[in-house]
């Protein structure tokens, strides 16, 4: 499904592409499809999962070429999530698939593409 939305004083408005007889450059178009990437999140992570970790429990997967745990500036401490990139995106929709819900120092993970910013 695609939605596309607008902005008319403040308020968003969400109409569905079959509703819509005129397009302009103001819409912003929303897809539920996924983009394919070499670079996955990982959310969901122990405290205690660091980039090594991370690195070890995916590179079954493929050649890990990057891996990110994102941590409080002010404390060190991990936020819970991460980032993993690899080589191919054969190798990454290999890693999402199976990486997906399992145990990973304690946490079942969550794994999806991540999204460019």
């Amino acid at each position: 499904m695609v939605v596309i939305g607008f902005n008319i004083s403040r308020q968003m408005r969400r109409i569905y592409v079959n509703d819509i007889t005129h397009a302009s450059a103001h819409f912003v178009i929303w897809t539920n499809t996924r983009a394919i990437s070499t670079k996955l999140f990982v959310g969901c992570l122990s405290r205690d999962t660091n980039e090594t970790i991370l690195k070890n429990a995916f590179e079954a997967y493929g050649e890990v070429i990057e891996t990110k745990v994102i941590c409080d500036h002010t404390s060190s401490e991990s936020k819970g999530y991460g980032f993993v990139r690899f080589t191919s995106e054969t190798e990454a929709s290999n890693a999402l698939k199976e990486m997906h819900g399992q145990l990973l120092d304690g946490r079942k993970i969550r794994v999806k593409y991540a999204l460019n910013k």
